[in-house]
């Protein structure tokens, strides 16, 4: 009988490093969303990736808050999972101080770390690549360092191939068919929320929040979804819905053509936007 891999993967970094993009390519299915604008991604977020005698568990997580560092609550990652890796993500060749920061708080956990340095297609100057990567390499500090673009998915085989290498021997948790413990509803809303962030950029802050209504199958197993979207401010209502609701109809069938890509299934998606102080 052929020895069993698992393992979980923590990835980690600032906001706007593209952390979520790599996750979802990593897993092969669309289960965080995208944007961006910082902060996008609000909780730990759980993927899965089988292969064979290979489970990969990986775990998509908010991005570093220097407010939140500041007054000393910063919190890298949930203790609740048993990290066997973990993947530290920077833009392009940017080093900061919370780069080095979020680096301390990961090396606590004594746990082999993997540097992702993303977005090299938008590197103008690649001669500036390699002086960056051999002065990371004489740090000591990674066991490995990949240079990626995960939006056109360069490198990510190899990301998976080191990552197999590194897995456990241990039993598979999860069955073959999984790949995230995310509701129905946590995905709709998701999509929705990524929606109305991509059209309205800056117009509206974070504190977006969707509520899903009703879902309920219809006819040859069809869904009707109907959902409300709160806003804290009444002129936000109005930027939401915008110049004779075109704004909320434009949301609502990108919305729409996303969810039924996920579920493969016919949707029927209705939005409503209520304002509510508080």
């Amino acid at each position: 009988m052929k020895n069993m891999f698992c393992g979980t993967i923590l990835i980690a970094g600032k906001t706007n490093v593209g952390k979520s993009t790599l996750f979802n390519k990593l897993i092969g299915n669309k289960i965080s969303i995208i944007s961006n604008r910082k902060n996008t991604t609000k909780k730990y977020i759980l993927g899965v990736d089988n292969d064979i005698n290979y489970q990969s568990i990986f775990i998509d997580t908010p991005g570093f808050n220097k407010k939140k560092y500041k007054k000393n609550k910063l919190k890298i990652f949930n203790k609740n999972f048993y990290i066997d890796i973990i993947i530290l993500v920077i833009d392009r060749t940017i080093w900061k101080k919370e780069d080095e920061t979020i680096l301390k708080n990961l090396n606590k956990n004594k746990k082999p770390i993997m540097l992702v340095i993303n977005k090299i297609d938008k590197i103008k100057k690649k001669e500036i690549l390699l002086p960056f990567l051999q002065n990371i390499y004489n740090s000591n500090k990674f066991f490995k360092l990949i240079p990626i673009s995960a939006k056109k998915k360069y490198n990510i085989l190899e990301i998976k191939n080191i990552i197999k290498k590194k897995l456990p021997i241990r039993n598979h948790i999860f069955k073959k068919n999984f790949f995230t413990y995310n509701t129905k509803k946590f995905f709709i809303s998701e999509i929705v929320r990524e929606t109305f962030m991509h059209y309205l950029q800056q117009e509206v802050p974070y504190k977006l929040k969707i509520k899903i209504e009703i879902i309920k199958k219809i006819l040859n197993k069809e869904l009707y979804i109907k959902i409300l979207i709160i806003v804290k401010n009444n002129r936000h209502k109005k930027i939401v819905i915008g110049k004779n609701g075109s704004m909320i109809k434009k949301c609502n069938i990108r919305s729409r053509i996303e969810i039924e890509k996920i579920l493969k299934k016919k949707i029927h998606l209705y939005i409503n936007v209520l304002y509510k102080k508080n």
